[in-house]
């Protein structure tokens, strides 16, 4: 959850079916006078945290159930449009998952603006590994 102001707070997490088959994101917005949901990406997954990105929009962190590497973000842009972002690629984050996501104030452009940190034990089979990934203002992984 993060608070920008009064009437401008996010919260995320997960919903599933009546069913109960799977989960996807779930991110609320208070506007003030109440809790709106807010539409994203459909993958099947839950997310963990949320931070402003210091341009307007907002980065939200969680895991997928259904990839060789659950990790995964969803970048909110100051227009409002939420779009899917891929961790990075490579045999360090396999099976990463991203537990949480902080941005870097007065950071520059040239490097890390956000980074987000996670592991690589979300099934529960060890050995585990502490997942750690920096992110541009655009959203492209560092």
């Amino acid at each position: 959850m993060t608070a920008l102001a009064p009437d401008d707070v996010w919260a995320v997490g997960a919903s599933s079916p009546p069913d109960g088959a799977g989960t996807r994101p779930l991110v609320l917005h208070w506007g003030g006078t109440g809790w709106t949901r807010e539409r994203v990406p459909d993958v099947a997954g839950q997310l963990h945290a949320v931070t402003p990105d210091g341009s307007g929009g907002l980065w939200a962190v969680g895991e997928r159930e259904d990839a060789t590497t659950p990790a995964f973000s969803l970048h909110r842009s100051a227009h409002g449009t939420w779009r899917l972002v891929p961790p990075a690629s490579g045999a360090d984050g396999e099976g990463a998952s991203f537990f949480d996501v902080t941005r870097v104030p007065g950071a520059s452009a040239a490097g890390p603006t956000l980074w987000a940190v996670g592991s690589t034990l979300p099934r529960l089979n060890p050995p585990w590994r502490p997942v750690i990934q920096g992110y541009g203002t655009r959203g492209s992984g560092v």
